[in-house]
C-alpha cells in the first residue's frame, strides 16, 4: 500500500466549492501559495455550493510516475466482502485520513450484493454519536444531479422528453434568455454542454434567503438572469443551472413538484425510505452534523430555491447502495423498475468528450481524472457543501458501483477512489509511445487559455524545442507535457492535457487544473499606444488585457499612472474572476443607478467588501481607491490565516493583515521593492494606480510567471 500523502490543495469552499481531483503532489516550497491560490479558487467557486474542483488535488498517496501509471502487469486483489472490508478499514484508520474527517460512509456493491456498507467516525463528534449505515442521513451536494438526472431519462422513456427538442417546449412560461437562435435541447443540459455563461451566479441569490420561508423551483426558475452566451453543445463547462432546470421540466412534464415527483418515482420504488429532496423533522433528527474543512461545526446552509435538483438531496449509505444496485442491474430492484436497461447503459457511457480517449459527460454522470481510473469507463458524481462531500463511482464492465459520504468538507472521496482502483483494478495498459513534434509544429499549441466556468483560472501553454510543451496555471502548479496524440498530451503522472479544433485552429483545452469543464484560448494581446514596448509594466499590461483592460474604458489608451476609483476596481475584479453579476439588491445607497452597480454588490454578496470601513451606507464608488483598500479586496478573497512579513512605511491597522499577506504572495510590480533590511514599504495609502493594477491581476492569474 502506497503511502499517504496529504496534497497542499485541499479546497474546502467559500464561494463556489467543487470536485476534488486526485493526484497532484506539489514540491514543498509551493505549498503556501498553492494553499492560497487553492482558497481563493474555492472562494469563487462558492457561488456553487456543491462541487469541488476537478483535478485540483486534496489528498493524495504519492506522487504517481508513467512508469506506474501505465504498469502493463496486473496485480489486481479479488473484489469480495473480506477484501474491500480490509481495504476500507485500512483507509478510514489512517491518522492522516482521520484527521481530514468526521464521520463518513461507505458502500461498495458488485454483482447485486452489497459487500461493503459501513460507517467510520461520527454522526456528531462532540457527542461521539458514530455513523450508522443505514440511519445516519448526509447532504449529497452534486450527487444529487445522477438523481435528477434519472427523472428527467424516466420521462424519456415515456416520451414526455425528447432529449433533441429545444427545451422550451417544455418550460411552460418560463424562459432561458439567449444571444443566438440555436436549439437548446435537453441533451445539453445532461451534457452540461448548454452555453450558458455564469451558470452558478443565481446562487448569489441566496445570500437573500430567510430562515423558516419556502422558495418555490418555479419562482426561481421564472426569475433567471441566466443567459446562453455560447453555441449549445460546442464547449463543456459545469453546469449547476443546466441541471435545476433538469428538475423544473421534470416538474412541469409531471404535475408534481420535482420532490414529490422523484419521492413517488424513484425513492418509494426503491425502498429509498431516509431519502428525499426535502429535510424533513424526521430526516433531519437522523442527519449528520456538517463540519467545515478545519473540523468547525457550522450549520447547514439556507437554500434558494428550497429544493435544489442540482444539489439538495439527502440520502444514507443503504439508501444509495439500492440505487447503485438497481442501476448495476438494467433499472431493477426487487421487482421494482425505474429504467430501462438500455437507458442504464447510455447513462453510463460518455455522452460527450473532448477526445475519443478523454471522456467528459454521460447523462448527469462525468468523466474526472481519466488517469487514476487507467482508461476504463469509470463515470463517477461527486459533490461537496461547505460541510459535506460525497462521491458516486460506477464501473459498469465489472458491475461495481461505490458511494462515499462525509460529513466534513474534505478531498478523500478521490483518494478513497484512486486507491481503490489500484488495489482492485490496476493499471494493465501499455506504454504510452511519445511522438517527437517539431518545436514549430507545438507553436500552434501555444497560448493562454481561460477556464469557461471560473475565469479566474488560467493555463499557459508554452512549446520547447524537447518536443514537449510546458503548462503552468493560476493554482502555481507546472509540467512539461509530452504528445502521445494529435490533441493529446501526458505529463510524468499520466495527467492528461487535452486540445480540440475549431474551424482548423485550436481553440479549446482541457488541463488536469479543472478537469470538468474545458477552457477557450484567448486572443492576443491589446496594443495600447501610449504603453511603449520597454515601459517597466508592458508585460503585466499586455498579459492581462485578454481577459480585462484595466486601462481607459471608452479609449485604446492604457493611461499608466491614472488612479483607479472604488467602482473601477470592483468592476475589474469581477471581470477578471467572471463570477457574473449578482440578482440582489444594493446596499449601498449611493451605488444605486452607478454603472457599475450590480459589479458592487456583487463583490459585497462575494464578501469582498469590508462593510465596517464603508459608513452610513456610503460606498463612494467614483472616490480613488488606496493600495491597501485593494489590498483587503484581495485578501478577502482569498482569506489565508495571518502572514508575517516586515513592512515600512504607513499601513493603516485594519489593513495590515491584508497588505502582509498581498506582499507575502507577491502581487505587486516594480513599485514595490525590500529595504536593506528586507521591509517592504507597499504604498498602502497612496492611491492604486493603472499600471499597479495591472501587475496585481496579473500576478494572480500567473503566479509563477
Amino acid at each position: 500500500m502506497k503511502r499517504f500523502k496529504c496534497s497542499i490543495l485541499l479546497v474546502t469552499t467559500s464561494l463556489l466549492l467543487q470536485l476534488a481531483g486526485s493526484v497532484a503532489v506539489l514540491a514543498a516550497e509551493d505549498r503556501t501559495h498553492q494553499e492560497s491560490v487553492t482558497s481563493l479558487v474555492a472562494r469563487i467557486k462558492s457561488m456553487d455550493p456543491f462541487r469541488m474542483i476537478s483535478g485540483i488535488s486534496t489528498t493524495a498517496f504519492g506522487a504517481v510516475h508513467m512508469e506506474t501509471a501505465f504498469a502493463g502487469e496486473p496485480s489486481a486483489a479479488p473484489l469480495t466482502v473480506q477484501t474491500v472490508q480490509s481495504f476500507a478499514d485500512d483507509f478510514f484508520s489512517r491518522e492522516e485520513v482521520k484527521q481530514q474527517m468526521a464521520g463518513a460512509v461507505a458502500v461498495v456493491v458488485k454483482d447485486g450484493e452489497v459487500l461493503l456498507q459501513k460507517g467510520y467516525g461520527f454522526a456528531d463528534v462532540a457527542k461521539k454519536k458514530p455513523v450508522d449505515p443505514v440511519q445516519t442521513v448526509f447532504s449529497i451536494a452534486s450527487v444529487s444531479k445522477i438523481v435528477t438526472a434519472t427523472a428527467v431519462m424516466q420521462h424519456v422513456e415515456q416520451g414526455s422528453i425528447d432529449l433533441n427538442t429545444d427545451i422550451h417546449r417544455y418550460m411552460g412560461q418560463a424562459k432561458v434568455h439567449r444571444k443566438m437562435g440555436d436549439p437548446l435541447t435537453m441533451k445539453h443540459l445532461l451534457t452540461h454542454s448548454s452555453g450558458v455563461k455564469y451558470a452558478d451566479v443565481d446562487i448569489l441569490g441566496a445570500k437573500s434567503a430567510k430562515s423558516g420561508q419556502h422558495y418555490p423551483l418555479k419562482d426561481h426558475v421564472m426569475r433567471n438572469e441566466v443567459f446562453v452566451e455560447y453555441k449549445p453543445g460546442e464547449i463543456h463547462s459545469y453546469d449547476n443551472f443546466a441541471s435545476m432546470l433538469q428538475g423544473y421540466i421534470v416538474q412541469e412534464q409531471s404535475g408534481l413538484l420535482f420532490e414529490d415527483y422523484v419521492d413517488k418515482h424513484i425513492f418509494q420504488p426503491l425502498g429509498m425510505n431516509n431519502s428525499s429532496f426535502v429535510l424533513t423533522p424526521k430526516l433531519k433528527g437522523l442527519k449528520a452534523l456538517g463540519y467545515d474543512g478545519d473540523g468547525q461545526l457550522i450549520p447547514d446552509m439556507l437554500l434558494k430555491p428550497t429544493v435544489l435538483p442540482e444539489g439538495g438531496m439527502v440520502s444514507t449509505g443503504a439508501d444509495m447502495a439500492k440505487f447503485l444496485l438497481a442501476k448495476l442491474n438494467g433499472g431493477e430492484l426487487d421487482g421494482q423498475r425505474i429504467l430501462q436497461p438500455e437507458t442504464v447503459k447510455q447513462m453510463l457511457t460518455p455522452q460527450l468528450s473532448i477526445h475519443p480517449d478523454i471522456p467528459n459527460m454521460s447523462y448527469g454522470y462525468e468523466y474526472l481524472a481519466p488517469h487514476i481510473f487507467h482508461g476504463r469507463n469509470v463515470p463517477i458524481k461527486g459533490g461537496a457543501m461547505l460541510n459535506y462531500s460525497a462521491l458516486v463511482m460506477m464501473i459498469p464492465d465489472e458491475n461495481v458501483g461505490i458511494f462515499l459520504g462525509f460529513n466534513r468538507s474534505n478531498g478523500l472521496t478521490m483518494a478513497f477512489a484512486e486507491q481503490f482502483m489500484d488495489q482492485f483494478y490496476p493499471d494493465t495498459r501499455p506504454k504510452p509511445v511519445f511522438k517527437t513534434p517539431s518545436l514549430q509544429e507545438l507553436r500552434k499549441y501555444e497560448g493562454l487559455y481561460r477556464d469557461y466556468r471560473i475565469g479566474i483560472l488560467l493555463t499557459k501553454v508554452k512549446a520547447n524545442a524537447d518536443g514537449t510543451l510546458s503548462v503552468s496555471d493560476s493554482i502555481g502548479t507546472s509540467a512539461k507535457y509530452r504528445q502521445v496524440d494529435p490533441m493529446l498530451f501526458l505529463n510524468e503522472r499520466g495527467e492528461a492535457l487535452v486540445f480540440k479544433e475549431k474551424e482548423g485552429q485550436i481553440t479549446y483545452a482541457q488541463t488536469f487544473m479543472n478537469g470538468n469543464g474545458w477552457a477557450g484560448k484567448l486572443s492576443q494581446p491589446r496594443v495600447y499606444p501610449d504603453l511603449p514596448k520597454q515601459h517597466p509594466y508592458r508585460k503585466y499590461a499586455d498579459g492581462i488585457s485578454s481577459m480585462i483592460n484595466v486601462g481607459h474604458r471608452w479609449s485604446s489608451y492604457f493611461h499608466s499612472t491614472k488612479p483607479l476609483t472604488r467602482a473601477q476596481f470592483i468592476k475589474h475584479l469581477v471581470d477578471f474572476t467572471e463570477t457574473g453579476y449578482s440578482p440582489n439588491k444594493s446596499i449601498f445607497k449611493d451605488i444605486k443607478f452607478h454603472s457599475y452597480e450590480k459589479e458592487i454588490q456583487t463583490a459585497v454578496d462575494l464578501d469582498l467588501i469590508n462593510l465596517n470601513y464603508y459608513k452610513n451606507g456610503q460606498f463612494k464608488p467614483d472616490q480613488v481607491i488606496t493600495r491597501q483598500e485593494a489590498a483587503d479586496i484581495i485578501w478577502r478573497l482569498y482569506r489565508m490565516p495571518k502572514v508575517e512579513v516586515k513592512l515600512s512605511g504607513k499601513t493603516d491597522k485594519w489593513a495590515q493583515e491584508a497588505v502582509s499577506f498581498v506582499v507575502a504572495r507577491g502581487f505587486f510590480g516594480p513599485e514595490v521593492k525590500p529595504d536593506k533590511t528586507g521591509a517592504f514599504n507597499y504604498l498602502s495609502t497612496k492611491p492604486l494606480l493603472t499600471q499597479e493594477a495591472a501587475a496585481l491581476f496579473y500576478k494572480i492569474a500567473l503566479p509563477l510567471e
